[in-house]
């Protein structure tokens, strides 16, 4: 990727981050906090270390090099997880997850048909099983199925 978009990247996240840290303040009640602000720190280190690393690499050749190609793929991976975020409010998150890893997991390369099935079966189940069933926490069933 572009050394210059990477820095543009990093520099966006790391102001979101912020922002966001910012509106962790009022969540209530306190430990509730926690969790967040765990991951918006973590998103700000590796946006910090993407940030170093491009600027590292550009400092080094002088010049951000020129993409070599205008890739379709990040795209299609963006449309990709809109049509799983619309699916799971229709269909309920089992089978739009499902949909969802195995057309993806399809679409990068993988050809193991029968590997595919037993790791969206098994991410299902896991899912299934600690949400639903040890912590009683209610996964969108779909406005099909309710």
């Amino acid at each position: 990727m572009n050394r210059r978009n990477d820095l543009i990247i990093a520099a966006v996240i790391l102001l979101v981050c912020i922002l966001l840290l910012g509106v962790t303040r009022n969540i209530t009640p306190a430990g509730a906090a926690n969790y967040p602000r765990i991951l918006l720190i973590t998103m700000m280190v590796l946006a910090a270390a993407l940030g170093a690393a491009a600027y590292r690499d550009t400092k080094r050749t002088g010049s951000p090099p020129e993409p070599s190609s205008r890739s379709p793929r990040p795209y299609l991976l963006f449309a990709f997880c809109a049509a799983y975020v619309a699916l799971v409010g229709l269909v309920g998150y089992f089978i739009a997850s499902s949909v969802f890893l195995f057309g993806v997991m399809a679409y990068l390369g993988r050809r193991k048909y029968g590997q595919m099935l037993l790791i969206v079966a098994g991410l299902n189940l896991a899912v299934w099983y600690i949400f639903m069933i040890r912590l009683n926490v209610l996964v969108p069933m779909g406005i099909l199925f309710e």
